[in-house]
């Protein structure tokens, strides 16, 4: 064999420039379409012809199916799409990926691009320099798509001359000689090859320039494009590993839906190669049998693949989506993990709607697991209690371990982790991310609904210290007030939690108004039965004062629930994120004059 080391290198170089202009092009293009491109996924999947339309758009837009799908992966995760949508979306972007094979099949072997390659840098440059954004952009997008086709230019200069090389051409020939055999080795190298450069469209580049200079017959070339569509789903599989489980089945499906297309194509391989070779020969060659002719058949077949795929499959969208389901159960997260924050990964700071929306689940963790804890350990109640059937009154009787608390260590270790990890990814969120005008207003009510959250613990840490003293006390009549702010405690937890489950927003809404409503009309209550209970000399006027305080406490402390519960969930975050559109800051005047 008459390969030098030079010559490898220059082919890897070659490569590594065609797969750096790849990655400039598509991410200056997820850049130039970025929020109306993620919006437009959030919004426009809501049946299957849809969700297929806007996964062809998106990836031919971008030039990049595995970004589509790594944004599925983290919608999907993010509760932004359902499994369904989702699996819709892959389906469409498996078509748009072969957008790039065309690109590539048209302007770099019909075309002689390395004669305006160079001058499109130069414009590229002129662009990258203006301080305008949008020109930036398009700079870098011009320059990626100049140093693509500079790349594939230098790969077909690289790939070594099979005159000089017989010994590795008979070896080939060899391989792609032996049937139903060469399918699989094809299969194989070209999933391996994808795996390897994480590319689906470098390998097709690399596919395709070895076939065109005749190191590939049609039908091992073909075989490879098989094996980069099992490749391509490993991306998002792995990006799944670390997501929630409606993550890994949208992975698992993407997977599922290419292996069965491969299979069934593997089954009627020869007269779908003969179909292409009679499709291709109206562009004016057979890719059965002329090698100038292969890139055009490859073309085809990779697009005839995933169309015909898509159009098996279309009505099944839903027994796949059961099927992942039943292959990846839901399991419920234990509750030794209540401390500790489930949705702040990192991969979903790459979009802001993904970002937000995980801020937007830890908060509500915070709230109702984390605070729901602090507040049934610092009035001394059992949360299995609070969740049950019992009355309230019932509920208060059956919880008497009255004891000293180390109610701070507590704080810290049920609360403080979370908070600090929810400041520090908004922080990132603000960052690493381009933020909408209304994004920034959500970020920014997060913050405020999260720093309530902190004024709640505080209020229950007042409620604390008086319960402490008060309960243990010989005075018969202050231990039944206190209990009675307990019970009251009760009823308005559990009434929280039945409107967190209303439907409707505004229905949330005039609930958590009527709720801080009745918390005002108990606290004046209160306060006029402890003037009679000092005057009947029932409790001491030390005790009046500090049930008026706690009181008070309780009331501060209903004020910032309410607070907290409207900022959660008293509006779609999901779907404010998604529709892009820079507004004013979300009112919430009602709430702040509670």
């Amino acid at each position: 064999m008459n390969i030098q080391f030079s010559d490898l290198l220059s082919l890897l170089g070659a490569l590594g420039l065609f797969l750096y202009g790849m990655k400039v092009m598509s991410d200056a293009l997820i850049e130039l379409a970025g929020q109306k491109m993620r919006g437009f996924m959030a919004r426009l999947t809501s049946n299957r012809v849809s969700g297929i339309a806007t996964g062809v758009v998106i990836t031919g837009l971008i030039q990049s199916s595995s970004a589509t799908t790594l944004m599925v992966v983290t919608f999907t995760n993010a509760g932004l799409m359902r499994l369904t949508e989702a699996i819709s979306v892959i389906m469409g972007a498996n078509i748009g990926t072969t957008f790039t094979a065309w690109l590539i099949t048209i302007l770099g072997f019909k075309v002689n691009m390395s004669s305006i390659a160079l001058p499109l840098m130069l414009f590229a440059v002129i662009l990258y320099l203006q301080s305008r954004p949008l020109f930036n952009r398009w700079g870098r997008f011009i320059a990626g798509f100049a140093l693509l086709f500079i790349g594939l230019e230098f790969m077909k200069d690289a790939v070594p001359d099979l005159q000089n090389n017989p010994e590795l051409y008979d070896i080939i020939r060899h391989w792609s000689g032996m049937g139903f055999t060469s399918t699989l080795i094809f299969i194989g190298i070209g999933t391996l090859l994808t795996l390897i450069l994480q590319s689906s469209s470098a390998t097709m580049a690399i596919t395709l320039v070895a076939a065109s200079q005749g190191w590939l017959p049609f039908s091992a070339a073909a075989a490879m494009v098989l094996g980069e569509n099992i490749g391509t789903t490993i991306t998002a599989n792995m990006a799944a590993l670390v997501a929630n489980v409606n993550a890994r089945r949208a992975a698992l499906a993407h997977l599922l839906f290419n292996l069965f297309g491969v299979i069934w194509i593997m089954v009627l391989f020869n007269p779908v190669l003969a179909a292409v070779d009679r499709i291709a020969a109206s562009q004016g060659g057979h890719p059965l049998t002329e090698v100038a002719a292969i890139p055009i058949g490859l073309a085809i077949f990779h697009s005839f693949f995933n169309i015909a795929n898509m159009l098996l499959l279309l009505g099944f969208v839903g027994a796949i989506a059961r099927f992942v389901e039943r292959l990846l159960p839901e399991k419920p997260a234990p509750i030794s993990e209540e401390s500790q924050p489930h949705y702040l990964q990192k991969n979903y700071l790459k979009y802001p709607e993904t970002g937000i929306d995980a801020l937007v689940n830890e908060s509500k963790h915070l709230y109702t697991n984390a605070i729901f804890e602090v507040i049934a350990h610092g009035t001394y109640l059992h949360r299995h209690h609070i969740r049950s059937e019992l009355p309230a009154e019932q509920v208060v009787a059956r919880s008497r371990d009255i004891t000293k608390l180390d109610f701070r260590g507590f704080v810290e270790e049920k609360v403080q982790p979370i908070y600090t990890a929810i400041t520090d990814y908004s922080n990132q969120l603000q960052q690493q991310a381009t933020l909408t005008l209304a994004q920034q207003d959500m970020l920014t009510d997060l913050k405020h609904a999260n720093r309530d959250t902190l004024i709640i613990v505080t209020n229950i840490g007042y409620l604390n210290h008086d319960l402490m003293r008060y309960l243990r006390s010989n005075n018969e009549t202050i231990q039944r007030e206190y209990n009675r702010l307990r019970v009251l405690l009760v009823e308005m937890i559990r009434r929280l939690a039945g409107i967190m489950r209303m439907a409707g927003i505004e229905q949330r809404l005039s609930a958590l108004d009527a709720l801080f409503r009745d918390v005002k009309k108990n606290d004046r209550r209160l306060i006029a039965e402890v003037d009679i209970l000092v005057g009947d000399q029932k409790i001491t006027p030390e005790m009046g004062a500090h049930l008026i305080s706690s009181s008070a406490a309780l009331k501060r402390l209903g004020r910032n629930l309410v607070r907290v519960a409207r900022r959660l969930y008293g509006q779609d975050f999901a779907q404010a994120s998604a529709k892009q559109k820079p507004t004013e800051a979300l009112e919430f005047a009602r709430g702040e004059q509670l």
